[in-house]
């Protein structure tokens, strides 16, 4: 009865191994030898993208001026708020792209070309929704602009 009893549970204790070595072969992942590829990556290929369209970048200036209101509700000092981002020409006529929180309730917004040169821009109009907005200059140069 005992030596029943010992087989039974050296059966079972098998079976229990047997089991875990099958689950972990199916979880093993296949392993494909690594392949060379003919694909050649020229190291220049991004600096020949940026180059000709660095021009386009411009920064963005906007100024806010705020008043400051006293507790007693008398005029204090004025304050402004500065924000700074960056746009790109789109158009030969000066019309710049750039995000809507950029220039969002400012009075005043400055773009600086690549070559240095700062130009006042008008706001033609945003979308805060999606963050855009859309800023015109005036320059007497040439201007490039990404296609």
């Amino acid at each position: 009865m005992k030596k029943a009893f010992y087989l039974h549970l050296i059966v079972l204790a098998l079976q229990g191994i047997s089991n875990v070595h099958y689950k972990s072969l199916l979880n093993q992942k296949a392993v494909l030898p690594q392949q060379k590829s003919d694909m050649h990556i020229n190291v220049n290929s991004l600096s020949d993208i940026v180059e000709p369209l660095i021009s386009t970048v411009v920064s963005i200036y906007a100024v806010d001026t705020n008043i400051g209101i006293s507790f007693n509700n008398k005029v204090s000092k004025y304050q402004q708020e500065v924000f700074l981002g960056s746009g790109v020409i789109i158009d030969s006529s000066g019309y710049i792209v750039t995000n809507e929180n950029v220039i969002a309730g400012a009075e005043n917004i400055k773009v600086k070309l690549h070559d240095g040169s700062e130009l006042i821009a008008e706001l033609v109009g945003s979308d805060n929704k999606i963050n855009i907005a859309l800023l015109k200059i005036n320059s007497s140069a040439a201007l490039s602009y990404a296609t």
